[in-house]
């Protein structure tokens, strides 16, 4: 049977660090624009959207609301039941263990996801679930991007370009390869300067602009990246840095280096 495992911080293992686009993960996108998921937040509130303490908040220590319905909670907001993109069969288990340096694995609570809307499991429940838990599927609080990425933009051997200046510049490590295509159209190879973050280059500019920019950007501009058999790569457009970082690069302690070169 297939496990899935979320944790927070333990072991390099972090399930709010999973951050994806909503185009590339084929989700629905509002108004054209592209935001970014976070995979652990989604799971989360669909494997306790049966929960009632999701969607209602209680202000009492008896679990039920002043008024028995559904009110604002802390943040403002007014609870959904789990979230806009998928839900999780009812029949899934839902396991929930301690896991501290003395006890490995320890179950607390088991349960049927869909089961989750009943007196006792929800009780039991009240208990048992991690507060950074409560604060997703509770409080709606969204998880902030946490991880940066450090990197070198050199021009390629073959470009021809003559540039002295080596700036170290950051970013997200969920942007993707397009996005840093644009920054070098934009601001390298228009006349810019390269020095900064990649992440807000052009909030100023409309949607369309930005879709322009970033088409033109990927047909005119390549960025390769010495890969573990120091070997150069051509970066795919829709890779983030992360996956670069990890897979092609290989040495997530020292910057990466990446290389640009205009095509002709």
């Amino acid at each position: 049977m297939l496990t899935i495992h979320l944790a927070e911080k333990r072991d390099e293992v972090d399930c709010l660090s999973a951050w994806v686009s909503a185009r590339d993960a084929d989700f629905p996108t509002h108004d054209g624009l592209d935001v970014k998921l976070n995979y652990g937040e989604l799971l989360l509130k669909a494997l306790f959207e049966h929960w009632p303490r999701t969607y209602m908040y209680d202000d009492n220590e008896g679990g039920e609301g002043a008024e028995g319905g559904t009110v604002a909670n802390q943040n403002g907001f007014t609870p959904k039941s789990g979230n806009e993109y998928f839900s999780i069969p009812q029949h899934t288990p839902v396991i929930i263990s301690f896991a501290g340096s003395e006890i490995q694995g320890r179950t607390l609570y088991r349960l049927l996801c869909g089961d989750a809307g009943g007196d006792a499991e929800g009780v039991l429940l009240n208990e048992m679930v991690p507060p950074w838990v409560l604060d997703i599927v509770v409080e709606k609080t969204s998880p902030k991007p946490k991880n940066k990425v450090y990197f070198f933009l050199l021009p390629h051997a073959s470009s021809g370009i003559k540039r002295e200046k080596k700036d170290r510049l950051s970013a997200n490590d969920f942007i993707q390869i397009r996005k840093v295509q644009e920054h070098v159209y934009d601001k390298v190879l228009g006349g810019g300067s390269d020095a900064g973050s990649t992440t807000n280059n052009n909030n100023d500019r409309g949607g369309d602009d930005k879709a322009e920019t970033t088409s033109l950007a990927e047909d005119r501009v390549q960025l390769l990246c010495n890969d573990k058999q120091a070997s150069l790569q051509v970066l795919d457009p829709s890779m983030d840095l992360r996956t670069v970082q990890h897979f092609i690069w290989g040495n997530t302690s020292q910057d990466i280096v990446l290389f640009y070169r205009p095509v002709k």
